[in-house]
Formats: structure tokens, C-alpha cells, sequence
């Protein structure tokens, strides 16, 4: 069944905030305690989200859903550099992909259409922070074409994290995996508008307390 890689609209945040807190769970199992799996969700769901319906209101940033039979089963996005601890112009917030259809280049395409997004808003580099320990996301980066560029620690709970950071310079080198810009077409969900802050959190709060 094909995959449609569209830009998101508020109408799929909480189909993408329980797409998040299930991956982000299943990933960092082992990694993480359980105490911060169970009661971190809610944190994690709102720094993706926040991205979500942004793209038109001149602020650079950017989020797209891979779709697959009315489904939403991966997510990426991404906006101009928070702190400057990358040197580059834009950072790539994880993206995520249901776990039952990673290794199928659903992430690939997802990052690639994502950079084509970002060089329109008019960046030119990109990057993203990924725990070291999550060794297949470093690898996924690496194998998009990242350069792994230093490291920071950081804190998740009550858990130290080493992080690892891993840059485009280059932005342009990341949209070879997704070769038609053409195809992020909003589709038929939403406006694109900003969805309250209110809604956001009481969609992720759902979420959390089904999960």
C-alpha cells in the first residue's frame, strides 16, 4: 500500500502525539526508566507538536505526516535553530515511524521532503540531537548523509543522556531521499492554521491516559 507524504494540519495532532509517545516509548525502553516512560509523554508529544500547522506563518518551521490508508504512521519536523549549539540554520526535531514499518525508507522520504520544506522557508543547514545511545537512530542519520558534529549531555527525567549531534551543511544533500517537493500538498484536513495551545495539550493529555 503507497505512503502519502503530506504537511500536517492541526486536525492530526492526536493522531501524531499517540504516533510519538508509542515510538518514543518502544525506542527508549531499556534506555530510559520506566518511571520516565511512564510520565514524560505529555513533554515529549508537545516539542513535536509544536511544529504542527506553523509552516505558512512565516516562521520557517515546518512538520509533515507519512500517511498509509488514511493512517498516520511517521511524522517529522523541524524549524529555525533554537540555541545556535548546532551551527546550523535549522534543527530537526526526531522524527518518528510506526515501529511495524520502519527499515521500509518511510523515514528517508520523511527527512528528505522535510529538508525540501525547510531550504523553501530559506535555510540552508540543518541538524538534530539524538541520545548516543539510541544506535540505530545515529545510524539512520548517518546513513541520510549527517555528519556527526560533537556531543552535549542533557537530562530526561532523572536520567543523564549523552547526546550525539548530527548535521547537513549542506541542507540540499538530504532532499535526495525525497525527490518531488511537488508532493507536499496539504491535502483535504485542515487550513494549516495554528492549532490553541489548549487543544494540543488536552489531545496528548488523552493520549498519555489511554496509553
Amino acid at each position: 500500500m503507497s505512503i502519502i507524504i503530506r504537511r500536517a494540519t492541526p486536525a492530526d495532532i492526536e493522531a501524531i502525539g499517540r504516533l510519538v509517545i508509542d515510538v518514543w516509548r518502544e525506542t527508549y525502553r531499556g534506555i530510559l526508566s520506566d518511571y520516565v516512560l511512564a510520565t514524560q509523554t505529555v513533554p515529549v508529544g508537545e516539542r513535536s507538536i509544536r511544529y504542527v500547522g506553523l509552516d505558512s506563518d512565516g516562521s520557517g518551521r515546518a512538520a509533515l505526516v507519512a500517511e498509509r490508508a488514511g493512517t498516520i504512521v511517521g511524522f517529522a519536523a523541524g524549524g529555525p535553530a533554537t540555541d545556535g549549539s548546532l551551527g546550523t540554520e535549522a534543527e530537526i526535531a526526531p522524527p518518528y515511524v510506526a515501529r511495524r514499518l520502519q527499515f521500509r525508507g518511510i523515514g528517508g522520504r520523511l527527512m528528505g521532503a522535510l529538508a525540501h520544506a525547510l531550504i523553501a522557508s530559506g535555510h540552508k543547514s540543518a541538524g538534530l540531537w539524538i541520545p548516543r545511545d539510541n544506535v540505530a537512530a545515529v545510524a539512520f542519520a548517518r546513513a541520510l548523509g549527517g555528519t556527526v558534529a560533537g556531543t552535549r549531555s542533557t537530562c530526561a527525567g532523572e536520567t543523564m543522556l549523552e547526546e550525539v549531534a548530527v548535521i547537513w551543511p549542506d541542507l540540499a544533500e538530504l532532499t535526495v531521499w525525497h525527490a518531488e517537493p511537488a508532493a507536499l500538498s496539504r491535502g483535504a484536513r485542515g487550513s494549516g492554521l495554528a492549532a490553541p495551545d489548549i487543544v494540543a495539550a488536552d489531545a496528548l493529555t488523552r493520549c498519555r491516559m489511554d496509553g
